[in-house]
């Protein structure tokens, strides 16, 4: 049962270091968001001069901005993936807890049983043998 609860606390941990995770990607996602939205700006900027050679340059930046969302978004999806995956696994975890904890119940209700009946036929044997020992004491 302590195993159960350091795995459980251990999946507590992760799930923790998950939503630091999660935090830190959506401020990098929204950092990308404000540097896409600045790039497109600079693009609507560029759009009205003649300079060909800084319209290229923010193109390429805006390009590497989507491969770059794009690839911090399959990083989301996978975190999220992993998460779901400790999740379900902690779920187990504590499924499993409960039932060993409803089945430690059980036994300890039958053995305070089976004490009861061992005690109560202990007493009747030691009345038995009173009356056995009286009766021979007795004749």
């Amino acid at each position: 049962m302590q195993v159960l609860k350091a795995e459980l606390k251990r999946t507590q941990l992760v799930k923790e270091k998950f939503k630091t995770t999660t935090i830190k990607v959506r401020k990098e996602c929204d950092k990308l968001k404000d540097i896409n939205m600045a790039t497109a700006e600079a693009l609507e900027q560029v759009e009205g001069m003649i300079l060909e050679d800084k319209l290229k340059a923010c193109q390429r930046s805006k390009r590497s901005l989507i491969e770059q969302l794009s690839r911090t978004e399959e990083n989301m999806w996978a975190i999220i993936d992993q998460y779901k995956e400790k999740l379900n696994l902690a779920t187990t975890h504590e499924q499993r807890l409960e039932d060993e904890h409803a089945k430690a119940s059980v036994q300890k209700m039958e053995r305070e049983a089976r004490e009861r009946v061992i005690d109560s036929s202990h007493r009747e044997a030691m009345m038995w043998m009173d009356r056995f020992s009286f009766t021979l004491n007795g004749s």
